[in-house]
């Protein structure tokens, strides 16, 4: 399968609100949106499992910064939607 085709395949496995995220991280030079893509995918677009991920092995482990300062994939509002609670990402703590 040819690339183009394998990038068409996986658009439509991605959630529309994350679309963007991988479409941004397909363009040379940007690595931030490549790894917010990565994790996403990981995390099976759960924005929460990316705060809450135990694999230390993972490569990108490492430049997710969680202390509060600055986590680009939860943290950043220009990448993940906001939630009716403030919060950034697609599920919402309220029941």
């Amino acid at each position: 399968m040819a690339r183009k085709e394998q990038i068409a395949n996986r658009l439509s496995q991605i959630p529309k609100e994350y679309r963007g995220i991988y479409n941004r991280a397909l363009k040379r030079g940007n690595l931030r949106a490549a790894v917010n893509s990565f994790c996403l995918q990981c995390s099976n677009y759960i924005s929460s499992e990316i705060r809450n991920c135990t694999d230390l092995a993972c490569p990108l482990y490492a430049h997710r910064q969680l202390d509060g300062k600055y986590c680009p994939i939860v943290n950043a509002a220009v990448l993940l939607p906001h939630r009716d609670d403030g919060e950034i990402g697609v599920e919402s703590k309220k029941e």
